[in-house]
C-alpha cells in the first residue's frame, strides 16, 4: 500500500497551485495543510472546490508563521523576536517545561480547531520539518491526537540508508510507541528518492508514505521542491498510479 503525500499545502498561492496540479496528474494521493500560513483560506477554497477533502490532513507547524493560540505568547522561548513561532526551538530543547507544553497544546489545538472550521475532516497529521517526532514535542502531539481523534500519524523516517545507530534506535522506539497508543500507520516513511534506493522487491513488502514537496521552478515546470522533476522522481517507485490516501487506506485495510 502506497500513499504519496504533498507536504506544505496552504504554504502560499504558488504552492497551493502545485499541489493542485500534481493531484490531477495523479502524482499525488494526499496531503497535508498548514493552518497558519498565508496561502490556508485559499488552500481550503480549492479543497473543496475539487473534492479533495477526503485526502486532507493537517501539517503541523511549531516553527513558523504566526501562532494562532494566545498562550504562546506567555512563553517567550516559543516565539521569535518579530513575535512568530520561533525557528530555533524544536532544535533546541529535548523537553518542554509545563507551561510550554500547555501552549504548544493549545496552538497544535488551534491549528486544528482552523482546519475543521473550515469544513477538513482532517484524515491524518504530521508536521512541518519533522519535528512532532522530536523528543520535545512528541508527547503534546501524541496527547493533542488522540483528544482531537485524528487516526493517522505520520511515523519518523526510516527509509535513510545510512544513519547512526542512536537515530535508528530513536525513530524505532518512536515509531512503536504511535502503533502502542492506537494510531494507525504505515511501515515506511520517506523520500522518493529514498524509497526508490531500497528497490521494487523491498517497495512491495511494506506500506509506505512518499513525502513530496510540490512547486513550480523558473521555467513553470512542476518539481518536487529542492530534488528535480516530481513525474521523475516517483517513476519507478512501485504503484504510484494505484496510491490511496489515508482515508483510502482505511477503507482497503478494512
Amino acid at each position: 500500500m502506497l500513499i504519496v503525500n504533498a507536504d506544505d499545502f496552504g504554504l502560499s498561492e504558488s504552492v497551493n497551485s502545485a499541489i493542485l496540479e500534481a493531484f490531477r496528474l495523479g502524482l499525488i494521493s494526499s496531503t497535508t495543510i498548514m493552518a497558519n500560513m498565508p496561502g490556508f483560506e485559499q488552500a481550503c477554497e480549492l479543497a473543496h472546490r475539487h473534492q479533495l477533502s477526503e485526502h486532507i490532513g493537517i501539517h503541523l507547524v511549531f516553527d513558523c508563521g504566526a501562532p494562532l493560540a494566545a498562550q504562546i505568547h506567555d512563553q517567550p522561548t516559543l516565539c521569535g523576536a518579530d513575535g512568530g513561532l520561533s525557528p530555533q526551538f524544536g532544535r533546541r530543547h529535548i523537553r518542554l517545561s509545563r507551561g510550554e507544553r500547555m501552549a504548544i497544546e493549545a496552538e497544535l489545538t488551534a491549528q486544528i480547531a482552523r482546519c475543521r472550521a473550515h469544513g477538513l475532516k482532517l484524515t491524518h497529521l504530521d508536521s512541518h520539518h519533522h519535528l512532532h517526532t522530536t523528543p520535545a514535542f512528541a508527547p503534546a502531539v501524541f496527547a493533542v491526537a488522540k483528544r482531537e481523534r485524528i487516526p493517522h500519524v505520520r511515523i519518523a523516517r526510516n527509509t535513510r540508508a545510512r544513519e547512526n545507530i542512536l537515530m535508528r534506535l530513536y525513530k524505532f522506539g518512536f515509531n512503536a510507541r504511535l502503533t502502542n497508543l492506537g494510531f494507525r500507520r504505515t511501515d515506511a516513511f520517506g523520500s522518493a528518492g529514498e524509497v526508490q534506493a531500497r528497490g521494487a522487491a523491498w517497495q512491495a513488502r511494506h506500506s509506505i508514505e512518499v513525502m513530496v514537496h510540490p512547486a513550480w521552478d523558473s521555467s513553470g515546470t512542476l518539481i518536487d521542491a529542492g530534488t528535480g522533476l516530481l513525474s521523475e522522481g516517483l517513476r519507478s517507485i512501485q504503484g504510484v498510479a494505484s496510491a490511496v490516501s489515508y482515508s483510502g487506506a482505511r477503507r482497503k485495510s478494512a
